[in-house]
């Protein structure tokens, strides 16, 4: 595993322990959005793997009836143990304790909740999203970047369309002046 991920999942888990130990379904749902944020950066299986165990216990804990009552702690405990292994194992380097903590994680939380498959499929779905994102933003079309990554236009067009108005004059007018410099640099123009 790289260090770059390492310390990525390092900076998260104890966040993410404390809370599913304080059933925290907010923060959460925010430490979720970051670890997909992360897994759509780095791309690689032990990043997706974190994010989809912390974006599965935020929607396992935010169920209106909660597959996890209030009152039964065992479950809640019982993750937390999990992922402080997990932190354990990854801060010594044993990789080979970190994918069995992790499998086990997963293990529990496909037992707990069947829609487990369903999250996994979400997730990679908005991280190739997030990952188009960029690629627009870097002047690739929206055609392009749904072809390249296996996206719909209208899924990439969707969160483009929250993110920014794509028509707006401050995007046109900063294009404009982008395309300006790189030219005036190309010709040496001062």
């Amino acid at each position: 595993m790289e260090k770059e991920i390492k310390d990525s999942i390092l900076a998260i888990i104890e966040k993410v322990a404390v809370a599913v130990e304080a059933r925290d379904v907010q923060g959460l749902s925010r430490l979720s959005n970051n670890t997909i944020h992360c897994a759509s950066i780095f791309q690689d299986a032990d990043s997706l793997s974190f994010a989809i165990i912390t974006y599965s216990l935020s929607k396992i804990l935010s169920r209106e009836k909660g597959l996890v009552p209030a009152d039964d702690k065992t479950i809640t405990k019982s993750f937390v143990i999990n992922l402080r292994k997990i932190e354990e194992s990854l801060k010594i380097g044993d990789l080979h304790e970190y994918n069995k903590r992790v499998a086990n994680v997963m293990k529990s939380i496909r037992m707990l909740d069947k829609k487990t498959t369903e999250y996994i499929q979400e997730i990679m779905t908005k991280s190739k999203i997030k990952k188009g994102s960029a690629m627009f933003e870097h002047g690739i079309s929206i055609s392009r970047v749904s072809q390249v990554l296996g996206v719909s236009k209208w899924e990439l067009m969707g969160y483009l369309g929250g993110k920014f108005s794509i028509d707006s004059d401050n995007v046109r007018a900063q294009k404009a002046l982008k395309r300006l410099a790189v030219a005036e640099s190309f010709f040496k123009v001062i």
